[in-house]
């Protein structure tokens, strides 16, 4: 379903010569859930049948759900930093950006009170990123609201960090990161 998967991207392996392991998530349990699909239009991603990509409730552990696979990271990283030799590596989860996913249907939507097909907006899940997080004491950045990356009008923003498809961030974004 896309939201746990990090029993194949997050292993001692991967992060063994890293003191720092960065994560971004969520942009993506919340873009493809989008009304009109992944922001490129794909309705391969779509969540039709409304399964994947909820945010779901706190304290699940269903990993159809955001709530539930943010459970399974914290867990895998509690599992990382518990071998030998890797109780030092800092995680720093990163929470989205501001999006727009409306680029498949002629142009961006800027407007941040928009809703995925489930009825919940991006902040939300960055919510649900905080609020598990903290409560395993693992740091988050908010990079929704803290990243210096924002969107006022056509003639305040600097939305083109994100590197023109409304989700990613190119190179100076990342900088300003």
């Amino acid at each position: 379903n896309g939201l746990a998967t990090t029993n194949n991207t997050l292993t001692a392996a991967n992060i063994e010569n890293a003191d720092i392991i960065t994560i971004f998530l969520g942009i993506n349990d919340f873009n493809h859930a989008c009304k009109n699909g992944h922001a490129y239009g794909n309705p391969t991603y779509t969540s039709a049948d409304r399964t994947y990509y909820q945010v779901g409730e706190y304290g699940n552990n269903d990993t159809s759900t955001l709530y539930g696979a943010l459970k399974v990271w914290c867990d895998k990283i509690v599992e990382l930093k518990s071998i030998e030799g890797y109780e030092n590596k800092q995680f720093v989860i990163i929470t989205p950006l501001i999006s727009s996913w409306n680029a498949s249907i002629g142009g961006k939507d800027w407007n941040q009170d928009k809703v995925n097909i489930h009825g919940n907006t991006l902040r939300e899940y960055c919510e649900a990123i905080l609020k598990v997080y903290s409560e395993y004491g693992i740091p988050v950045f908010d990079a929704n609201m803290l990243s210096g990356i924002y969107y006022n009008s056509d003639k305040d923003n600097n939305v083109d960090l994100t590197g023109g498809d409304g989700v990613h961030i190119n190179a100076e974004g990342h900088k300003l990161l």
